[in-house]
């Protein structure tokens, strides 16, 4: 899971720093990303609620005694699906509508 995220993220900074010569390449990235993080956080998500656990994540700053709870499995999914999962395809769908906008003008 690590390495695709690597991977993702190497392939988004290769299509910023040549997004001007191509951008189709832009567009292909961001549905990559929309798609990548809406399914991710959307499975997560069923998950959670088929399992019957509670869907609220659990941020804490007392990073000595519950920082590290957060980051056990009781929290994680929860964690990773509503802070960094679906505000990242929410915003990767707000790029791609913009730049979809540009090529077709």
């Amino acid at each position: 899971y690590g390495g695709l995220q690597f991977a993702i993220g190497f392939q988004a900074l290769m299509t910023l720093l040549n997004g001007d010569k191509k951008p189709y390449q832009v567009v292909g990235t961001l549905r990559t990303f929309v798609y990548l993080f809406f399914g991710l956080g959307l499975s997560r998500a069923l998950a959670i609620f088929l399992s019957g656990r509670s869907q609220i994540p659990r941020v804490s700053l007392k990073v000595l005694t519950e920082g590290l709870e957060v980051l056990l499995p009781k929290y994680y999914n929860q964690n990773a699906t509503w802070i960094f999962e679906i505000p990242g395809g929410l915003i990767a769908y707000y790029l791609l509508l913009i730049e979809e906008g540009k090529l077709l003008k």
